[in-house]
């Protein structure tokens, strides 16, 4: 894991350019495209969204093997994670490895909820919004 401050990431900056997009509109309509690289790996997110879940009460993946008759793709192991130390190359994580990643994934996904939430914010702010 890798901790970092709320305002200290891309994604956070990402979110403040988004909001400073908005307000530069001044009323004119447009069109924001914001591309958010959470919740892919790796996962970081600050301290706190990791502090909302405790990695025990998590549910974890069952069952681990593709159903008797799927095509090969379903099975699909290893891919981007495999580039992920200390993920084994064949892509298969332990169970705490398992754990690990989807408290990761449980972070980033509500560190990008928030962010998300910031933008719709500002687009709901009669501030600044502006009649032309």
């Amino acid at each position: 894991m890798i901790e970092y401050r709320d305002t200290a990431t891309g994604t956070r900056e990402l979110t403040r350019e988004a909001a400073t997009a908005r307000r530069a509109a001044d009323g004119t309509p447009f069109f924001m495209a914001v591309g958010f690289a959470r919740p892919h790996l790796p996962f970081s997110a600050p301290q706190k969204y990791w502090d909302l879940y405790n990695p025990a009460e998590l549910p974890q993946p069952f069952p681990t093997t593709a159903p008797d008759g799927a095509p090969a793709a379903a099975g699909k192991r290893g891919g981007e994670i495999a580039n992920y130390a200390p993920i084994p190359e064949n892509g298969v994580p332990s169970a705490d490895q398992a754990r690990m990643l989807i408290h990761g994934y449980y972070a980033s996904v509500s560190y990008m909820d928030a962010q998300a939430g910031r933008i719709l914010a500002e687009l709901d702010n009669p501030s600044t919004h502006r009649q032309r």
